[in-house]
């Protein structure tokens, strides 16, 4: 059972949704008798999110339970949601980060965004 989700930034309110940035996870489940499933998102957690992203059947496409995917993070009503699904590997290999799957938001998992990183931790990261 997912619990409540808070984080860093300001929840919206009413129907607003707040974009946080494409993150890489995993499906971890999905029911379509009732049309929804979760999830599991790492860099999400780092980041003081707590629990798995909602996904609902408008937003799932053809992938299934198992499968890795990209996808940008609305904060919608305080909860995390998934919207805009594409397969992981065509995001990680359009961005040269194959093998790297805590985007957070195109972040990497110690927090900055990719293109703050010095070049040295970059290449350390590559190898």
């Amino acid at each position: 059972m997912v619990g409540p989700q808070t984080g860093f930034a300001p929840l919206p309110t009413g129907g607003e949704e707040q974009e946080l940035g494409v993150f890489v996870g995993k499906i971890k489940n999905y029911n379509h008798e009732k049309g929804f499933g979760f999830i599991f998102c790492e860099a999400l957690n780092l980041q003081g999110y707590q629990g798995d992203v909602f996904l609902h059947s408008k937003n799932k496409g053809t992938f299934e339970a198992g499968d890795e995917v990209a996808f940008m993070a609305v904060l919608r009503n305080g909860k995390l949601q998934a919207k805009d699904l594409q397969a992981a590997s065509t995001v990680l290999g359009e961005m040269g980060l194959m093998g790297n799957t805590m985007m957070g938001g195109m972040a990497n998992p110690m927090g900055g965004m990719v293109g703050d990183m010095d070049p040295a931790a970059k290449r350390a990261r590559m190898y």
